[in-house]
């Protein structure tokens, strides 16, 4: 009886040695071909549009350009962080200055300049009724990475954030194509 009990209990651990060995095959199988499938998707995923924090410097004010590539304001945006003698010096007299949220501003044309917090320097400059749509921003800059209701403003925000700065886009509503005011603030 001993006999036959060893022989089963030899037989049994060998069938649970061999069901190891084919698991241990099997899975080694199974990460393979998923190694090589995640390698596969790798190679082949397209270059990504989304933005970081991590980008180089200058990235946002860069963007901003080429979304005012149209704009009679573009060559304005290069006053951005100067102070308000080295502006009126570049670009003349403003249109208007003034005081906005408790910010001075200078306005030229469409193009406007804010010094927020005391600044000597221009740390912000908007645009009002850009010629660039909604559409066109989402095309060359991506998806923003927040959208929101400002109710206090009445208005559709979306913010493209960037490590130099932020470019807002503010319009009417969500699904509007215009935009009515297209901000830059240096960060």
């Amino acid at each position: 009886m001993i006999k036959t009990g060893t022989a089963v209990l030899f037989m049994g651990v060998a069938l649970l040695a061999s069901c190891g060995q084919s698991d241990m095959q099997e899975t080694g199988t199974t990460q393979a071909a998923a190694s090589s499938a995640a390698l596969q998707v790798q190679d082949k995923q397209p270059l990504s549009d989304v933005k970081s924090v991590t980008d180089q410097k200058g990235e946002g004010e860069t963007q901003f350009n080429r979304l005012l590539q149209n704009e009679k304001s573009v060559s304005l945006f290069s006053l951005l962080h100067r102070d308000r003698e080295q502006m009126k010096q570049e670009a003349g007299t403003p249109q208007e200055e003034g005081s906005f949220e408790g910010a001075p501003f200078m306005r030229y044309g469409s193009g406007t300049f804010f010094f927020p917090g005391g600044s000597e320097q221009a740390e912000v400059f908007a645009v009002q009724n850009p010629e660039i749509t909604a559409g066109g921003v989402t095309e060359q800059a991506g998806s923003p990475d927040k959208a929101y209701e400002n109710k206090m403003e009445g208005l559709w925000t979306e913010e493209y954030t960037y490590e130099d700065g932020t470019i807002i886009v503010e319009k009417q509503a969500e699904n509007t194509e215009e935009i009515s005011t297209l901000w830059f603030k240096s960060s």
